[in-house]
């Protein structure tokens, strides 16, 4: 009889640890489920983030264009009035030897 009783609990043991076995699979497999999710969703924000970065790179190439011409044409300005002075202060010499 006490052959039987622990074939019995070894059967009740294996049982019981079988059951907890396909339990955790089952939290596991909800787990991956919900991280899954979660990943699809994360990968949407980065596609979603990353187009922003491109609008925003592309809004500062156009920015620092407009700077860089904006530069160009201070410095036009600036090489037109020294010109000018250059100008009037040869006039002047050329008043004066006449």
């Amino acid at each position: 009889m006490t052959e039987s009783n622990t074939f019995s609990e070894v059967v009740l043991l294996l049982d019981k640890k079988v059951r907890e076995l396909l339990e955790r699979l089952s939290f596991q497999r909800e787990e991956n489920d919900r991280l899954k999710s979660r990943l699809m969703e994360l990968e949407q924000s980065k596609m979603i983030l990353e187009e922003e970065i491109g609008v925003l790179n592309r809004r500062l190439s156009d920015t620092q264009s407009n700077f860089s011409q904006m530069g160009s044409v201070q410095q036009e300005d600036e090489i037109e009035k020294r010109l000018d002075e250059i100008i009037r202060e040869l006039q002047e010499c050329i008043d004066e030897i006449n």
